[in-house]
């Protein structure tokens, strides 16, 4: 949009951040990476709900940020899988830690995308300021 005024809010910046600062203090371990796509997905949430013409209902953005984490999960355990496969590596020793991996990631995207609802659709300032906005249009 080229404005200065134009950016996400300070929440979601330092919710983009936390994972960076747990990985820093070597917290959660592994499963602070999906931490980081479940928050990079929910900017984009965000950002194309608050700066874009696209309107979202708050079950679809939740249901968007869950499987787009979800998703880039699934792909970099294929990833893997091939390097493992192709490259000699050995980045998968079995499944579960596979299936537990998915399961984090799965539970990260749903803590990003309750939060959004939680927090940017009902208990955000900017939220409260257009309800008494339009409480006093009525």
């Amino acid at each position: 949009a080229r404005r200065p005024t134009e950016m996400l809010s300070w929440e979601v910046l330092a919710l983009s951040a936390l994972p960076a600062v747990l990985r820093l203090f070597s917290v959660l371990g592994e499963t602070v990476a999906y931490l980081s796509v479940a928050a990079l997905a929910l900017a984009v949430v965000v950002e194309l709900d608050a700066f874009t013409s696209v309107e979202m209902t708050s079950d679809f953005s939740v249901v968007f940020v869950v499987v787009v984490t979800m998703a880039v999960a699934g792909l970099w355990t294929i990833g893997r899988y091939f390097s493992d496969l192709y490259l000699g590596t050995s980045l998968i020793g079995s499944e579960n830690p596979v299936m537990w991996d998915l399961v984090a990631a799965t539970a990260s995207g749903l803590l990003a995308g309750l939060l959004f609802e939680l927090y940017f659709r009902r208990l955000s300032p900017s939220t409260r300021l257009e309800r008494e906005h339009w409480g006093e249009l009525r």
